[in-house]
């Protein structure tokens, strides 16, 4: 008997920048909430992805939180390392490091689609992850 198995990658709704009231905002979590637990056995990470330049904010880091005290292993993924020199990346590397001091990811990615930074590995990382 042959058995496929299809990948399902949801995009929950830009937290990071949607201005919504606080109302709002329980509700995306209830919903985010329950759609997690419905298919909790078939989802095996959350990948959180933020720009480096900017983020961790502190929204990713109450994300990254949240889902962690449901019990989802976190994969970080940077993006955009394409716009920072040696030197400020190895800055940004430093002070993400802090950020993520208490509340750390099980992996975390830098990327760049412009040169393709990072993106075979977080692909070959992705594909050996159990379904």
């Amino acid at each position: 008997m042959r058995r496929f198995h299809k990948r399902v990658l949801a995009d929950l709704p830009g937290y990071g920048f949607a201005k919504r009231t606080s109302t709002e905002r329980k509700l995306w979590e209830e919903l985010i909430t329950s759609y997690l637990e419905a298919d909790r056995n078939n989802i095996d990470r959350i990948i959180l992805v933020t720009d480096c330049r900017h983020g961790p904010s502190e929204s990713d880091l109450n994300a990254m939180q949240f889902f962690q005290e449901l019990d989802f292993p976190v994969t970080l993924v940077l993006s955009k390392t394409d716009k920072l020199n040696q030197k400020a990346r190895s800055k940004r590397n430093k002070e993400i490091k802090e950020l993520l001091a208490d509340n750390k990811p099980e992996k975390t990615f830098w990327t760049s689609s412009l040169k393709g930074t990072g993106i075979r590995e977080l692909s070959r990382d992705r594909k050996s992850t159990r379904l």
